[in-house]
């Protein structure tokens, strides 16, 4: 199998080449594709100052902390949005969590 790169419109996709055994044509799969998209956005001093100082923090460069960033956000919220529904999921299931939900409101101001 032989791996081939190339650059179309901004976006970086990688090929790889799959040679069949005795056959005379060449299938080609996309086996990764990568968008990068170009962003502006604003940050207040404190969270620009961190991102400058990227490098002493391992990073290549700031977009690689933003990345990074952006992307264990995500992982958080992700998660948080399973457990959510896993306890939708408990409480739609168990009237007795549901009564006691229902009396300890009753005290509550709307």
């Amino acid at each position: 199998m032989t791996e081939i790169s190339r650059t179309q419109y901004g976006t970086s996709l990688r090929w790889q080449r799959v040679d069949c055994a005795g056959c005379y044509t060449r299938e080609y799969r996309v086996w990764e594709r990568c968008f990068m998209v170009q962003a502006q956005f604003n940050l207040d001093e404190s969270l620009w100052a961190f991102v400058q100082r990227s490098r002493q923090y391992g990073f290549q460069n700031q977009d690689e902390l933003i990345r990074v960033a952006l992307g264990k956000l995500q992982q958080e919220l992700d998660s948080l949005e399973m457990s959510a529904d896993l306890y939708t999921e408990v409480y739609a299931e168990d009237a007795d969590l549901q009564a006691l939900t229902d009396s300890a409101l009753a005290g509550w101001p709307e």
